[in-house]
Order: C-alpha cells, then structure tokens, then sequence
C-alpha cells in the first residue's frame, strides 16, 4: 500500500462459526444479542443507558474489539454503542439518540489470563468466565438475563 492510498478495512456481518466464541473471554466483535462485556466493574449505569431524548433504555446496537497493543493501559479495548428504538428521537446533526461507551484494560489485569485464550476449555486452576461472572466481588455488576447490562432497576 502507497502513501496516497488509504487505510481502510471493511467488515461484514455474518453468523458466528462458534456462539462460544461470542463471549467476552474471545474478545468478540459482534452486532445485536447482548453486549460481551469486556471489564465485569465499571458497567454503564440505567440513567447511562437511557435515551436523552425520550427518556427510554437505548438497546444494544454492535462492540468492535479493537486493541492498541502497543499501548499498556488498553491492551484490550472494546467500544460499545447503545442506540435509540424510537425512531422520533433522530433528527438531522443530532446524534443523542446514540451513546458510545469504551472499556479498555492492560495486558495484566484482573479479568483474563495475561496469555491470549485458546478456544479450548480453561486450563487447570485458571477460572472460567462463567466462575469470573458468578463472583460475588463488590466490585462486579450483576448482568440483567434479558438485556446483559447491569442488573439495576430502570
């Protein structure tokens, strides 16, 4: 590629070859179902996840892994995008109805192991995501079965 040609990648949607590899211990890219939250703390709150403009809970729209290796502090980084059924809260230069949060993580951090994971089960004496969810640590948000996003009341 030549200095006049631009960088650009395309994607597309299709089926997963594994619906396992949609969890978050792969690091998925993914449009629809419920988000594979990249850091079990620090999920978005109900009033993050409202429409500004009608007041009503945004759904989850895609997530696109896109880590900055290079980076220490977001080895692993996820963005989010949230967006408005209503189709009255979209109006011309007004992007409200659509929110976008970023999770990002070192390398080294208390959620995966430092080594990528296989997609095998996990090794002995490494938990599984599942065990990681199911913790009942302060500091982790109960996930809502319907939606996936934090278990608080709307």
């Amino acid at each position: 590629m030549s200095i006049d040609e631009p960088d650009i990648s395309l994607g597309f949607v299709a089926p997963p070859e594994n619906v396992e590899h949609l969890k978050s211990m792969y690091f998925p890219s993914k449009v629809g179902g419920k988000p594979s939250w990249l850091s079990l703390g620090h999920l978005p709150l109900a009033k993050d996840l409202a429409c500004p403009v009608c007041k009503k809970p945004l759904v989850f729209l895609l997530q696109a892994y896109a880590p900055l290796e290079e980076k220490d502090d977001c080895f692993h980084r996820t963005v989010f995008m949230f967006a408005c059924r209503n189709g009255d809260c979209y109006t011309k230069n007004d992007n409200r109805p659509i929110t976008v949060f970023r999770s990002q993580l070192p390398r080294k951090n208390e959620y995966y192991s430092f080594e990528p994971c296989s997609t095998s089960p996990a090794s002995k004496g490494e938990p599984t995501f599942a065990e990681l969810i199911s913790s009942d640590s302060a500091d982790r948000s109960p996930l809502c079965v319907v939606c996936g996003c934090s278990g608080s009341l709307w």
